[in-house]
């Protein structure tokens, strides 16, 4: 948080700086931003040109960052995980069936039994499969991109409905450009997926509100290319189709973030349950069973398909995978307020250390008072510091309580990040991705704030909009520059070698066994031990030395492939024959 702060008081010079270059521009009478605006309300008037462009830049963003950089390699154990899910998926199967000596095959994140399978939701790992069935994972990435930044040009033109159309469409053009979007665009356990579910949930239900109220919104309103027509009757169609994009919406984040989608879908619904009893009319109930319909099916589609999943996965429907992963390995719960569970016996000492030191550090560090408060100062830093720069947080600070005292729809934004914020200080996880269900609604009220700004005026000087141009030039630069801070490929040692091996043994042509040896003091953050969903097939199988003995039956079963032995630890040593390594 210090740090964060730090970084807001060195910015407060550039504020003045813009503030200056603002008042000179409108003194000099400049009309070039009239006829940009103008221009581009011309430009929008169909809506499928701002979803074009929109999609483009999206697109193009990570396209350009992976040519720049490199395909990413995956480093962290959840980019495993999900690379894991996506290879079953690809393979036309739910889940895998425990292999054979599994105990050599462990691995974090991942389970053993009753199936072997990710632990996480099933969500990121269907986008990394349609990548993958069509080129490679990282192409399921882009998509994740491309619909949420769509998704959030939709959302933008229900949530703006009253302003000019220009800035949802600039809404949704930074947002392909936004650092955390770029950032989760080039790795396999973004969180595009979560963020588009969101998007989708409250866009309609925006719309859906619309409708309840009896608003006579304008065309505009509709979500994605449909609209919303309020002219002395509703159009009923429109209310259920917005009604199966809210339910799509809370399908995704189940898919993706069950417990912040959860927490998202139950404050958004208390939202729609409250206009219903508030506005109920005889003439609205054919609107209510509009929406109510369509929803009640999806909750039972979506209902069956996680439970069958559970089933196949987990072995009950009533069980998430990750439940039963955190049984098997979890020294502490997700959530602070859950009690640790019995002492679990592990099978190799490196996911002993992890579990029991690395991930039980922030759950018993968040029991203590100080350790919450100063453990969540950082996290609400995270947050706020990924979604806004320092420049937008100072233009938040002064602008977001005169937004909040005159617009409901910025203090209906504000308090539903507020629930989902609220949630996530009882989680002992810090990452921002956790937050993406909701960052449609962050971004929201940084372009609200911004729009409210283009009216500024001084002493009879309308300085606002040249003010809101350079604000958005400033935006754009902290997106390069987040550019320059993107990993290339070859910079993590681990990952590039690991990238390395496989692709010289796959050059060889022949099956390999590559038995993995780590070192007392071995960072279990650097995971050698992930295989293909097809163990007993795999070109290369990655497996733990586990001493003389517990190896020499599966050195029979593998009698057929290449065995060497792999010191993770030692970067001077080269990867040896086992016979060489004993």
């Amino acid at each position: 948080m210090a740090n964060l702060l730090l970084q807001v008081l060195f910015a407060v010079p550039a504020v003045g700086v813009i503030s200056i270059i603002a008042l000179l521009i409108s003194k000099s009478r400049w009309q070039g931003i009239e006829r940009l605006c103008a221009a581009l309300e011309r430009f929008l008037e169909r809506p499928l040109r701002g979803y074009f462009v929109v999609g483009c830049v999206a697109f193009t963003v990570p396209v350009f960052t992976t040519l720049w950089t490199g395909t990413p390699l995956p480093s962290v154990h959840d980019e495993f995980s999900y690379l894991l899910a996506s290879d079953t998926f690809a393979h036309g199967r739910l889940t895998n069936t425990t292999p054979l000596f599994w105990q050599h095959y462990e691995t974090f994140h991942v389970l053993m039994h009753p199936s072997y399978m990710s632990k996480y939701p099933p969500g990121q790992g269907l986008f990394l499969a349609i990548g993958q069935v069509l080129w490679h994972p990282i192409l399921g990435v882009w998509l994740g991109v491309v619909l949420a930044s769509l998704a959030f040009y939709g959302m933008l033109r229900v949530w703006f409905a009253y302003r000019s159309r220009s800035w949802a469409f600039i809404g949704g053009t930074l947002f392909g450009l936004h650092p955390v979007v770029i950032y989760w665009g080039h790795m396999y356990w973004g969180g595009c997926v979560a963020a588009l579910g969101g998007m989708l949930l409250l866009g309609n239900a925006r719309y859906l509100l619309y409708a309840l109220e009896g608003v006579n919104a304008p065309r505009e309103a509709g979500f994605l290319l449909l609209e919303l027509q309020i002219e002395g009757s509703l159009r009923l169609r429109s209310v259920c189709n917005h009604s199966l994009g809210m339910s799509a919406g809370i399908w995704i984040l189940a898919n993706s973030r069950p417990f912040e989608g959860l927490v998202l879908t139950l404050t958004v619904l208390t939202a729609l349950v409250y206009s219903l009893i508030k506005h109920s009319k005889p003439r609205c109930k054919r609107t209510e069973r509009a929406l109510f319909l369509p929803f009640a099916l999806c909750t039972l589609f979506m209902i069956l398909q996680i439970g069958y999943y559970n089933y196949r996965v987990a072995g009950s429907p009533l069980t998430l995978p990750y439940l039963v992963h955190e049984r098997t390995y979890g020294a502490t719960p997700q959530l602070i307020w859950q009690s640790p569970p019995s002492p679990i016996s592990y099978n190799h000492k490196r996911m002993e250390h992890f579990y029991q030191t690395n991930d039980a550090r922030q759950y018993y560090l968040l029991r203590t008072p100080s350790g919450f408060l100063s453990f969540n100062l950082m996290k609400v830093a995270v947050v706020l510091g990924g979604f806004y720069s320092p420049l937008t947080l100072i233009l938040l600070l002064f602008t977001l309580p005169i937004l909040l005292r005159k617009s409901p729809d910025a203090r209906f934004a504000t308090l539903i990040s507020s629930v989902a914020m609220l949630a996530f200080l009882f989680e002992k996880s810090h990452f921002i991705h956790y937050m993406a269900p909701v960052m449609g609604l962050f971004l929201y009220l940084f372009l609200a704030c911004l729009q409210d700004c283009a009216g500024w005026k001084w002493r009879g000087l309308e300085f606002g909009k040249p003010f809101v141009l350079l604000w958005i030039v400033s935006t754009l630069f902290f997106s390069v520059h987040s550019l320059s801070a993107l990993p290339f490929a070859d910079t993590d040692v681990f990952s590039f070698r690991r990238s390395q091996i496989a692709e010289e043994l796959k050059g060889k042509g022949r099956k390999h066994l590559i038995l993995v040896r780590y070192a007392e003091t071995h960072d279990p953050n650097r995971e050698w031990v992930y295989n293909e969903a097809d163990i007993e097939s795999a070109s290369i199988v990655w497996a733990e030395d586990m001493g003389k003995e517990r190896n020499r039956t599966l050195l029979e079963h593998f009698h057929d492939r290449d065995v060497w032995i792999l010191y993770a630890d030692e970067l001077s040593l080269p990867m040896l024959p086992y016979s060489s390594g004993k």
